[in-house]
């Protein structure tokens, strides 16, 4: 909100609700970041580093026009979930780049800043039998608002099952029926000619 180093924002255009309850959120699952912007990058660098970081996402809520900060869990009931299929939604697939490949990372190394020393220190996830069948594949990663090994090590674990968890990406074109989707969030998709139910 600040008018001469932030982007001027009035508390008015802020979901001030949403980052209470991520801040609440974060607090619960001791999730602390110790980081400092010193204007060597952009604001909005410095804001998708913490968005990064904390597993979340940031934009303007499509339904009030505020802007919206939530975090990216795995906190919702699949049965609840509005589903999509061309028959109710889905109008195309534009962008389906899900070839099958076994070859994904398998050992992902979180560089964080350890304030107290102020030395950036490394910490490793792995999947060893993804390494047995593969070799190693690496995927280094520099956080450098997280504080402390504990933090860094959960954050490299978090990174690592993303990477392992066959996650498949689609372009899609809805149409209205799915207007409320909001940027981050959750929805089924049925496409039986491509396997997926």
């Amino acid at each position: 909100t600040n008018r001469h180093w932030g982007r001027g924002f009035s508390e008015s255009q802020l979901d001030l609700e949403s980052y209470k309850k991520v801040a609440d959120q974060l607090f619960s699952e001791g999730f602390g970041i110790c980081l400092a912007w010193k204007r060597q990058e952009s604001l909005s660098e410095f804001i998708q580093q913490i968005i990064n970081q904390i597993g979340g996402a940031h934009f303007v809520d499509r339904s009030t026009g505020l802007w919206k900060l939530v975090l990216i869990r795995d906190d919702y009931n699949v049965e609840s979930l509005d589903t999509y299929s061309s028959s109710s939604g889905i109008l195309r697939i534009e962008d389906d780049n899900n070839a099958s490949n076994d070859l994904v990372t398998n050992q992902t190394v979180v560089t964080y800043r350890d304030p107290i020393s102020n030395q950036d220190k490394p910490i490793r996830a792995e999947n060893l039998a993804a390494i047995q069948k593969n070799g190693a594949i690496l995927e280094s990663k520099t956080y450098s608002g997280i504080p402390t090994a504990d933090l860094a090590g959960r954050l490299a674990a978090r990174d690592m099952k993303i990477a392992q968890s066959g996650l498949k990406k689609f372009k899609l074109v809805l149409n209205r029926r799915a207007y409320a989707i909001q940027p981050a969030s959750v929805f089924k998709i049925a496409i039986p000619e491509r396997g997926i139910t």
